[in-house]
């Protein structure tokens, strides 16, 4: 398996600070481009010796997020040679954790002609002989989807202010891709803008008083819970969070990368 070392530069990170959702495809294509220079075709020796491949088919998965100044290891592993195709996948991790994973199928054109053209059987071989050292695809699969158990600890980094109170991403960075939890801590009295949730949400009352209100037709609904106590907001529900300050909520959301999926 090759990896490749990317640095997120700033002008590649969206208003949400994130690494944006296409530069994951250019990354890609740098990648590719270095593992063939790896396996000895430098690219403009691969176009010289027949080799053009064209992306047909790219999916991709995204984790968690990348942020400006992050150092990304993007792993190639190559999966299947066909006859004038193969695949490579990738996965994206940064301090080994999970980010993006992205399966990328190449076919070989002959530009001129605007149509496939067989693999030359070096280049074909050489990524036979890759795909020979690569561990099972079942265990690949497992490998690049399967987050360890852990204990995430407070991360300064992910405390965002929201309103009258600071919201924390505990769980952000664990590689969880459909489970995310947070710490929502209010320390001013008051109401947060509208949010309309794109997401299924629970909130548990730590310690205080939750004083919600619950946009239903234009009107707030109060919507109110004391410690101990489970609130429901259900996808599509627009909320103002407010509560007593000093209050401490538990929320999960599902999915938690609901961003990638809108």
């Amino acid at each position: 398996m090759f990896t490749h070392t990317h640095r997120v530069r700033n002008h590649e990170v969206d208003t949400q600070g994130f690494l944006f959702n296409s530069r994951y495809l250019e990354l890609a294509d740098v990648a590719m481009t270095e593992f063939f220079r790896e396996l000895g075709w430098p690219y403009a020796k691969l176009v010289e010796g027949g080799t053009d491949p064209s992306v047909v088919s790219a999916r991709q998965t995204f984790q968690s997020p990348a942020r400006f100044d992050d150092v990304l290891d993007v792993d190639v592993a190559c999966r299947r040679v066909g006859t004038s195709s193969f695949q490579l996948d990738m996965a994206v991790t940064r301090d080994g954790t999970k980010i993006a994973e992205i399966e990328l199928v190449y076919v070989n054109v002959d530009a001129e002609a605007a149509r496939s053209r067989p693999l030359p059987e070096d280049i074909a071989q050489g990524l036979r002989d890759s795909l020979a050292a690569e561990p099972s695809q079942s265990r690949r699969q497992t490998e690049m989807t399967r987050p360890n158990a852990s204990k995430p600890a407070f991360a300064p980094a992910e405390v965002k202010r929201f309103g009258p109170a600071e919201i924390e991403h505990r769980t952000a960075g664990s590689g969880l891709d459909q489970l995310g939890t947070y710490f929502m801590t209010f320390d001013e009295p008051g109401h947060s803008d509208p949010w309309t949730l794109q997401y299924e949400e629970t909130v548990y009352v730590l310690d205080g008083r939750a004083q919600f209100l619950v946009v239903e037709d234009g009107v707030d609904v109060p919507l109110t819970g004391e410690a101990g106590e489970l609130i429901v907001l259900p996808r599509g529900t627009t909320v103002r969070y407010g509560a007593v300050p000093g209050t401490r909520l538990l929320l999960s959301i599902t999915p938690v990368n609901w961003r990638n999926q809108a």
